[in-house]
């Protein structure tokens, strides 16, 4: 057996971590194509320095083109790799234009298709949306992490090719935990006050100063702490003022690896973020988010009042869910990639 892998983005290096130390404990042949979609050091090749992931056989480097044009050249550039070796499989994570064209290239070539984190659903039709229901329909196999992704491929017709695992992310998190990994960010005091975290990516939310000044102006009344850190992403940047080193209680600093999120994560009072993935680390180390979004593709902690909408109901009652696992996710995905 052997497994091509294909990502290129921040958040599927890390869920790639939990995947490969579990396909390497088993001794499975594996290989990573990078598209590059992720360029800025403090975007990528760091997550394979601090996570120790094995370097991708295959580089891309396509970023910064138009999404329609950036997943056509990423396909393009795939389909001679997914044909270069006789895979077995192939693995996509997430919601990505990596991913969408990784599926392609791989769909394409007849190579079955193993999506992690399938059947997510925020039920629009956003970029992300559309990319996670055309992986689902593409994939052989359909990784779901949360009960209500199951039923969401389920509605779809995908049942039968759908596998409840858990949540990868949670993996991640367990590791973190249970090697001590977390790492305090380059120039942060530890001994300083009370602290808040705050991500934004997203085009919607990067898309001028105007739209970034509206957040800032809202997540400065809304937090309770004595500083906000706000870690600026590549796109941010591009819009934000460079003469202004703080905005309020917002302190940005540059992009930092998953440990020092962690580390942040552990500190938060509370979070402030636009990310999937963030806002179900904040719930995995017990912290509630408040989302720079308009909704959410996990309803469960909207419902059990671990996050909230910035323009909607104040918070739910707290409840204790196990909606995501165990944190042991990974290893029910590599049983059925071996199955």
């Amino acid at each position: 057996m052997k497994i091509l892998t294909i990502i290129g983005t921040r958040p599927q290096y890390v869920k790639w971590w939990a995947l490969e130390a579990e396909l390497r404990r088993r001794g499975v042949d594996y290989a990573v194509a990078d598209t590059g979609q992720h360029f800025d050091p403090n975007m990528s090749a760091v997550f394979f320095d601090q996570l120790g992931l094995t370097p991708p056989k295959h580089r891309l480097e396509v970023h910064s083109l138009p999404i329609a044009h950036m997943i056509g050249t990423m396909a393009g550039k795939l389909a001679p790799i997914v044909q270069s070796e006789p895979w077995t499989k192939c693995v996509v994570i997430g919601d990505t234009a990596s991913t969408l064209a990784g599926a392609l290239a791989a769909a394409r070539a007849g190579l079955p298709i193993y999506h992690v984190e399938a059947g997510v659903r925020s039920q629009n039709r956003n970029p992300e949306e559309l990319n996670r229901v055309a992986v689902d329909h593409l994939s052989e196999k359909l990784f779901c992490p949360t009960d209500y992704a199951f039923d969401c491929a389920r509605e779809e017709g995908l049942e039968a090719r759908s596998i409840w695992t858990g949540d990868i992310n949670f993996d991640c998190v367990r590791l973190v935990r249970e090697g001590g990994l977390a790492v305090r960010p380059e120039g942060l005091d530890e001994t300083s006050g009370s602290i808040d975290f705050m991500t934004l990516h997203r085009a919607e939310n990067t898309v001028s100063a105007d739209v970034l000044s509206d957040i800032f102006e809202y997540v400065n009344d809304t937090s309770g702490a004595d500083e906000i850190i706000f870690p600026v992403h590549p796109r941010t940047r591009s819009v934000l003022d460079p003469e202004r080193a703080r905005i309020g209680k917002i302190r940005p600093i540059a992009p930092i690896g998953y440990l020092e999120t962690q580390w942040l994560l552990e500190r938060a009072r509370h979070v402030f973020t636009d990310s999937g993935g963030v806002q179900k680390e904040a719930f995995f180390h017990g912290v509630r988010a408040t989302l720079i979004l308009d909704d959410t593709p996990y309803p469960e902690l909207l419902d059990g009042g671990w996050v909230r909408l910035w323009r909607g109901e104040d918070f739910k009652d707290r409840q204790t869910i196990d909606a995501f696992g165990d944190g042991r996710a990974a290893a029910r995905m590599v049983d059925e990639i071996l199955a």
